[in-house]
């Protein structure tokens, strides 16, 4: 029957396994990967789609909507607003429409997703891009 036991390696020595170190520098590399996408610079709005927006449509008459580089306000009026705190921010490039960003936000039942594209200092809804939006 064969030995059930450590191994000593291929060159018979009895120290300690080679594989600890290799296995803490895996975990390491991992959780920086992990840390490096969870704090990723795409997680702020930037200077250029931050600020106050409103469109002239009559549909949007009053309403307005405040962003962030960390979060977003929907205004239904001139003090009446929700407001959310912004967890992630995708950014694509599109090059007929402009820059699209999808920004998440909020928790739970709460959460939500404002999708928009962003060209030349117009702001325009994904859902409705008929409509302009500018600071």
């Amino acid at each position: 029957m064969g030995r059930i036991g450590r191994s000593r390696g291929a060159s018979g020595s009895r120290g300690g396994s080679r594989r600890g170190p290799a296995l803490l520098i895996l975990a390491l590399a991992m959780v920086g990967a992990a840390a490096a996408y969870l704090l990723r610079p795409g997680d702020a709005l930037p200077a250029e789609v931050s600020g106050r927006w409103s469109s002239e449509a009559e549909k949007y008459a009053g309403r307005s909507l405040d962003l962030t580089p960390d979060s977003i306000r929907f205004y239904s009026g001139p003090d009446e607003y929700e407001a959310y705190q912004i967890s992630r921010v995708e950014r694509e490039e599109d090059g007929s429409r402009g820059t699209r960003y999808r920004v998440h936000y909020g928790q739970g039942a709460a959460a939500g997703t404002l999708s928009f594209f962003y060209q030349h200092g117009v702001l325009r809804l994904e859902n409705q891009p008929d409509f302009e939006w500018r600071k």
